[in-house]
């Protein structure tokens, strides 16, 4: 799943806002989202998008 993707999907899971950091966190722990080099996201990543 593309990044912007796993992140609209972590949002709406809850049906609230997040932070960044638990953006990150549950697209991490889900396993939405894996980067090329197999390094988990980071929350900086996420917010630049």
């Amino acid at each position: 799943m593309k990044l912007e993707e796993a992140i609209t999907y972590a949002i709406m899971s809850d049906g609230h806002g997040k932070t960044t950091d638990q953006i990150a966190a549950a697209i991490n722990r889900n396993g939405w989202h894996i980067r090329k080099d197999g390094k988990p996201g980071t929350s900086a990543r996420t917010a630049s998008l």
